[in-house]
C-alpha cells in the first residue's frame, strides 16, 4: 500500500524545510550535505515539481513544497510520538511550553504544582522566550502561550483570557499616599504597539492628568515593574493577568480598580493535530481550569 512512497526522501526534505538549511539538516540527520541534497532532488523528481526555490538568501519553500512539508511534518511527528512512547515505556511525559519570561514567572510557574497534582505522569518544561517560535517547523515545542491581537489560521488555537491594565500599589504605600503617589512606574511598551498602554490614557479616564507631572520610573519588563511597586517605589500601570498573583498574596492592591484599559488576548497555540495528543490535551484543559 505504501511501498511507492519516497519515505526516506520525505524525511530528509522535512528536516531541510523545518531547519531552513541543508547543512543544519545534515547535522541533525548525521549525514553529509550532499546526501541531503540528493534526497531532496530525488523527491522533486518523484513529484515532478520543485519543493524549494534557491535564492540568494537561502532555500524558500514553493507552494507545492509548503503543502508537502505540512503533511510530512505532521506524519513524522505523530509517528515519532507513538514510537517514542512504546520504545521508552517511560512513566513521565514531558511537554515543552514556550511563553514570555514574564508570563512564565508571574502566572504559569506558580500554578504548575496544581497541574502536577492532577497529572503526575506529565512534566512541563517551560521555555521562556520573547521570540515567536514557528510551531509548524519546531517540533520540539508542543504549546505556545502568547498575548496577541493576531490570528494564526495555520495553527490550532484556544483563547484563554482577555488582558486588561490597571493601577496597583503596595498596600502600605497606598494607605500612606492615597491619591498622591510619590512616583509612577512605567514600562517600555514598544512591544505592545498593537495595544498601546499609557499613563496618559489611564489618567484621562480618571481625571487625574496632574499625575502626568510626577516623577516617572521606567522599567523594561512587567516583572521588574511589579517588583518595584511591591517594594513601594510608586504606583504601577500593569496587566491584571500578571499582577494577579501579587494581589492574591496581598503584596499589591488595585487603585481605582474599576478603571481598566483593554489589552491583548492570551491564547494557547500548537501545530494542528498536536491538540489531540493526550498530554497536550491535558495541559490545555488544565489552563482553562486556572482561568
Amino acid at each position: 500500500m505504501f511501498n511507492h512512497l519516497p519515505l526516506n526522501a520525505l524525511r530528509y526534505f522535512e528536516a531541510v524545510a523545518r531547519l531552513g538549511s541543508l547543512k543544519r539538516a545534515a547535522v541533525e540527520l548525521s549525514v553529509t550535505s550532499s546526501a541531503v541534497s540528493l534526497q531532496v532532488k530525488s523527491l522533486e523528481e518523484w513529484l515532478g515539481t520543485t519543493v524549494f526555490k534557491r535564492t540568494s538568501s537561502g532555500l524558500v519553500l514553493t507552494a507545492a513544497g509548503e503543502t508537502v512539508f505540512r503533511s510530512a511534518h505532521t506524519m513524522l511527528y505523530e509517528l515519532s510520538v507513538v514510537l517514542d512512547t512504546q520504545r521508552r515505556n517511560k512513566d513521565v511525559d514531558t511537554l515543552n511550553v514556550t511563553t514570555t519570561p514574564e508570563f512564565a514567572a508571574l502566572w504559569l510557574v506558580p500554578r504548575l504544582e496544581d497541574f502536577y497534582r492532577r497529572h503526575p505522569a506529565i512534566r512541563i518544561r517551560v521555555v521562556p522566550d520573547t521570540e515567536v517560535v514557528d510551531l509548524l517547523r519546531n517540533h520540539d515545542v508542543h504549546v505556545a502561550i502568547r498575548a496577541t491581537s493576531q490570528d494564526y489560521p495555520d495553527l490550532y488555537q484556544e483563547a484563554l483570557l482577555d488582558e486588561h491594565f490597571g493601577v496597583f500599589a503596595a498596600p502600605e504605600l497606598l494607605a500612606r499616599a492615597g491619591d498622591d503617589p510619590p512616583r509612577l512606574i512605567d514600562l517600555s511598551w514598544n512591544a505592545n504597539a498593537s495595544a498601546p498602554i499609557s499613563w496618559a490614557d489611564w489618567c484621562g479616564q480618571t481625571g487625574l492628568q496632574a499625575w502626568l507631572g510626577k516623577e516617572m520610573l521606567d522599567y523594561y519588563n512587567e516583572h521588574l515593574a511589579l517588583q518595584a511597586a511591591i517594594s513601594g517605589q510608586g504606583y504601577v500601570l500593569a496587566s491584571h493577568v500578571l499582577a494577579a498573583g501579587s494581589v492574591r498574596e496581598g503584596a499589591l492592591v488595585p487603585y481605582r480598580g474599576e478603571t481598566l484599559l483593554p489589552g491583548k488576548c492570551y491564547i494557547a497555540l500548537c501545530a494542528p493535530g498536536k491538540e489531540r495528543h493526550a498530554s497536550v490535551r491535558a495541559f490545555l484543559d488544565w489552563l482553562h481550569t486556572q482561568i
